[in-house]
């Protein structure tokens, strides 16, 4: 190999070997790949903070609900517990829909736009994908129990004002 480099760059030739053919190959895969999970991280997290923010809405526009549940007896613990159920509930619901559209998305546009490239083969890898997703649920889920009880503080203090 050493003999080879030497000799080609002695007498001025371009030799590309099986090896420097697989590195650079694995170089342009692994572009590839760190791009396609930063832009799938980046969609994530806006997701999340969409799930926050609608989570948000839903409780201050349901500010006399929440009063008037408290007033009957309702605990903090089943608010937070409802607070939980919704954001879960939500969130399952979006991983159901976002699955079926990008398995319809993978099965359409991407497998044309991988038959484009000569280095690049089509494969439907849903495992990948629900990994994806769990580590996403986990983080969501660990995200809106730590802002739960934020969101319920918020909420009861506006409602105790509006009672006295």
């Amino acid at each position: 190999m050493k003999y080879v480099d030497s000799y080609s760059r002695n007498n001025g030739i371009s030799v590309m070997t099986k090896q420097k053919a697989q590195q650079d190959f694995n170089d342009i895969t692994a572009t590839y790949d760190a791009s396609g999970m930063i832009l799938a991280l980046i969609f994530g997290i806006i997701g999340l903070l969409n799930l926050l923010n609608v989570i948000m809405t839903g409780a201050i526009a349901r500010q006399n609900e929440f009063a008037v549940m408290r007033s009957i007896g309702m605990t903090r613990k089943q608010l937070r517990k409802l607070f939980i159920f919704e954001g879960v509930s939500y969130m399952v619901l979006v991983m159901i829909c976002g699955t079926l559209v990008s398995g319809l998305l993978s099965v359409t546009a991407i497998k044309s736009i991988a038959a484009s490239f000569w280095f690049s083969q089509y494969h439907l890898q849903f495992c990948r994908l629900w990994r994806f997703q769990y580590y996403l649920f986990s983080l969501q889920r660990l995200w809106l129990t730590s802002l739960t009880e934020f969101i319920i503080r918020g909420i009861s203090s506006i409602i105790c004002e509006k009672v006295e």
